[in-house]
């Protein structure tokens, strides 16, 4: 059941916050364009971000491990590099901006 409820939460807040989400990946990969990102690494790092921003007691780098590890498995093999660099960029940028909060022993980092 905790599954589905976190499943559920991922997708949903993925979703709400969408646009938001995919304009902070466009303006970290300048040389791509939205248009120009595989869907299936757009889908990761959008997801990625809701649990990042919206899931404070799972830690940066449980989140951004399991993403690359499953771009690894399920897209292109540049992918994996490719989210690795949006995200760590992103990740330093909202840090920044105090909107990445963290909750929990060992959640920072």
């Amino acid at each position: 059941d905790a599954d589905w409820e976190y499943a559920e939460e991922l997708l949903e807040k993925t979703v709400r916050n969408y646009d938001e989400f995919v304009d902070l990946i466009d303006k970290s990969a300048p040389k791509w364009g939205k248009e120009r990102i595989a869907k299936t690494d757009m889908g990761l790092m959008t997801k990625a971000l809701s649990e990042l921003l919206h899931f404070p007691y799972i830690p940066i780098k449980v989140t951004l491990n399991e993403y690359l590890e499953f771009a690894k498995d399920n897209s292109t093999q540049k992918s994996s590099k490719f989210i690795n660099g949006v995200l760590d960029k992103l990740v330093k940028q909202l840090q920044s901006q105090d909107k990445l909060v963290k909750k929990g022993r060992g959640m920072v980092g």
